[in-house]
């Protein structure tokens, strides 16, 4: 990784690890309690006055070198003296979200959509869905399955086909014919986007909706548990390709 390139330089804060309970000791931290500023000048930039919201201690780096030589990308965002300015409330997320059952929502973050979130907002906003995932990503793979359940749900995907065995495959293997499927279901999306690629299963890229029967409390359905069985399949059948 790029990163790496860091190590042994100021670039990076070195760490020290509690090996019995894996609690990490930041020799720097971040002060977040001064207020945001911004006040545009006369032709808007340069402004004329201008503040960060957080002042990072002597020493700071939002990447620490860990007693391995490992350097990983740790940036804080909280602590007792506030929060990054950037962290956003899910109470001001859903104010900024037109109400619209026709709607679905994708949402880039690491480690943004739990499932509690998931229903909260869902509930708020009444959304079709709601998609994303549920820890620390890395941004170029995440980036790659976010088109794809875009294309999907929009375009379709090819329909795979079964052989003589009962085995389904994609179909480019069988013939150069293939025929595109469509779905309106986010949650059927999901999964046909699981089988294509299970990465996206592993960095738990999940699709949640509301499963609103008549008469019942709405119930939330998890692409990421609904498909968590094929999951070894679909990857079975693609590694032997």
């Amino acid at each position: 990784p790029k990163i790496a390139n860091a190590r042994g330089t100021t670039a990076v804060q070195s760490v020290s690890v509690d090996g019995f309970v894996g609690i990490i000791d930041f020799p720097a931290t971040v002060d977040f309690g001064p207020q945001h500023v911004i006040v545009p000048g006369p032709t808007g930039f340069p402004p004329a006055q201008a503040q960060p919201g957080a002042v990072g201690e002597a020493g700071y780096s939002p990447l620490i070198q860990l007693p391995d030589g490992v350097v990983v990308h740790s940036p804080q965002i909280a602590n007792d003296t506030g929060q990054a300015d950037k962290v956003i409330r899910l109470d001001s997320l859903i104010d900024y979200c037109t109400p619209s059952p026709r709607t679905g929502y994708i949402f880039g973050d690491c480690d943004f959509l739990q499932p509690d979130t998931a229903r909260k907002f869902l509930l708020a906003t009444g959304a079709r869905f709601v998609a994303g995932y549920q820890k620390e990503i890395p941004w170029t793979e995440s980036m790659l399955v976010d088109s794809l359940f875009l294309s999907y749900l929009l375009g379709g995907t090819m329909k795979w086909v079964r052989t003589k065995h009962g085995e389904r495959v994609p179909p480019l293997r069988q013939t150069e014919n293939f025929e595109i499927m469509r779905s309106a279901s986010p949650q059927r999306v999901a999964g046909m986007l699981y089988r294509d690629f299970p990465l996206a299963h592993d960095i738990t890229f999940s699709c949640f909706t509301l499963d609103r029967k008549q008469g019942r409390k709405p119930a939330l359905v998890n692409s990421f548990e609904t498909y968590r069985r094929s999951v070894d399949r679909a990857r079975r059948l693609v590694r032997d390709l």
